[in-house]
């Protein structure tokens, strides 16, 4: 991608030394540029140049690529500083990467679907069944929730209703523009704790 943004200019004039700079291994160096490049163009405020190399470099050395393609890592501006941001699919692709997770489903229950939650001598379940048509929108969705598996044979759950999701919307852009994910994502962090 060509650069359309000072950003992305420095970062086109420097593409050798930041490509040498990702870990061998981690990712492939030149989809990693490529999917900074994109992300730098769609940057909405000048950011400065230090603190967009810190936050490249530092999901580099994770393994993270950025955009909404792979959800992994996003760069926000908050002032005149650039910031990264971990996606619901960077945490998990970290967490399975370090081997702890053998498996993790991560969802949003909308309004209308059945959900029900229970505490029985084996302890708490729930139960939900999506429906088959629908279209999760910040209005519609009432809890998010993930359920993961350990590698050493450990589980469990985490189910975070509305009112923790409100708590933690920040009415950032990424919640405005993608507010099912940052559910998710929550949902996964809380889990994590």
């Amino acid at each position: 991608p060509k650069a359309s943004n000072a950003a992305a200019l420095v970062v086109e004039q420097r593409a050798d030394i930041l490509r040498s700079l990702v870990p061998t291994g981690t990712i492939n160096p030149e989809l990693w540029l490529a999917s900074l490049m994109v992300e730098l163009n769609m940057l909405s405020k000048p950011c400065s140049n230090v603190s967009i190399a810190t936050a490249a470099l530092n999901a580099a050395f994770l393994g993270l690529q950025f955009g909404k393609s792979l959800g992994h890592a996003f760069i926000i501006p908050s002032g005149q500083e650039a910031t990264l941001v971990i996606g619901y699919k960077g945490f998990r692709h970290l967490a399975f990467e370090t081997g702890f997770l053998k498996t993790l489903h991560a969802e949003v229950v909308c309004r209308g679907e059945e959900f029900n939650q229970w505490v029985d001598e084996l302890g708490p379940h729930f139960r939900h069944v999506p429906a088959a048509d629908r279209n999760p929108s910040r209005d519609d969705i009432t809890h998010s929730y993930v359920v993961y598996t350990t590698r050493d044979g450990g589980s469990g759950t985490k189910i975070v209703p509305r009112s923790e999701l409100n708590r933690s919307d920040k009415q950032r852009d990424v919640w405005k523009s993608d507010y099912a994910s940052m559910c998710l994502k929550t949902a996964i962090l809380k889990a994590s704790k």
